[in-house]
């Protein structure tokens, strides 16, 4: 087994919902953690990292079922012997917040509503959410199995970044294992988090 150390690096605001609303303020809040600080759940990199895995092993036509069963678990039954932890602000950069309590200085509200055909804002559809300025989370996938191959880098400086399109949020994430499971990976992420 070995270990996999990634990071996740955000270039605009992004969203990991929690699933909880502030009343009449805000319909959706990121997930936030011990001191009020956001993170992205290790159980959402472990779904994205499965699915890419899953896409990736179909696109290659191995049947690694075994493998991903091994290494992820079997819905209902095991829990497989990777372990994702959550990712999270850098153990330095965490504690110069928390100590200057400025953890609300992390996140911003934005509103939208949707326009009509007719170029007029749809009634009852103004949202608003909360959004977390653009940063960089670090995380660790523990016991992964050495027979899932060698480990990539991902992102700007390794030129596997995917493209992005105008107005689209963006991020990048290095390093995970295989440069193609990277780029789906990249993919995924940038489609949950950019919503």
């Amino acid at each position: 087994m070995s270990n996999i150390k990634y990071t996740i690096e955000f270039y605009s605001q992004w969203h990991c919902g929690s699933g909880l609303s502030a009343g009449a303020d805000v319909d959706a809040l990121v997930v936030k953690g011990k001191d009020d600080m956001p993170y992205v759940p290790g159980k959402t990199i472990k779904g994205l990292v499965r699915e890419a895995v899953e896409n990736l092993m179909q696109f290659t036509g191995a049947d690694k079922s075994g493998l991903i069963e091994q290494a992820f678990g079997k819905e209902g039954e095991t829990t497989g012997c990777a372990h994702f932890d959550n990712a999270k602000l850098d153990g330095d950069e965490y504690e110069t917040i928390v100590k200057a309590n400025a953890a609300q200085f992390l996140y911003n509200k934005v509103t939208t509503t949707a326009i009509s055909d007719e170029g007029t804002a749809q009634e009852h559809s103004l949202r608003s959410i909360e959004t977390v300025v653009p940063c960089t989370l670090y995380g660790e996938i523990t016991g992964v199995p050495v027979s899932f191959g060698p480990v990539g880098p991902v992102g700007p400086s390794s030129g596997n970044s995917p493209p992005t399109a105008p107005g689209r949020r963006f991020c990048s994430l290095s390093p995970t294992a295989f440069s193609v499971l990277s780029v789906l990976l990249s993919f995924s992420l940038l489609s949950l988090l950019s919503g």
